[in-house]
């Protein structure tokens, strides 16, 4: 990563984007993405579908990517336009997992605790 940023040009960090979004996608369509960005993704696909970390893991993964795609349409450039398609993939991606996403309990719901020092 630290060379990416250092060393790379606008290509490579594209490129990068890309290959994150791809495996968020396949994290999404149920697959449990292995190895990491910059490695191949096609045959990257573990065993047995992704658990709950995995799926934690891809959202936030996706949000973050999902917004440096849209950033970069405040740049010069056609680099916006050029990342539509990835974008399109992963604002879709992104919803699957939000919507796999266990439901949080509600402050309501949670085990009453009294203060300490309270009698």
């Amino acid at each position: 990563m630290e060379r990416l940023i250092l060393h790379g040009s606008p290509r490579s960090w594209l490129g990068y984007l890309r290959e994150v979004a791809e495996l968020v996608a396949d994290v999404a369509a149920g697959g449990s993405a292995g190895g990491s960005p910059g490695g191949s993704v096609r045959g990257s696909v573990g065993e047995g579908p992704p658990g709950p970390a995995e799926l934690e893991a891809a959202l936030v993964a996706g949000e973050v990517v999902l917004a440096h795609h849209q950033m970069l349409i405040g740049l010069p450039g056609p680099a916006y336009d050029r990342v539509a398609t990835d974008r399109a993939l992963l604002s879709r991606a992104v919803d699957r997992l939000r919507r796999l996403q266990p439901p949080k309990p509600a402050v309501h719901d949670a085990p009453h605790r009294p203060e300490a020092g309270l009698r």
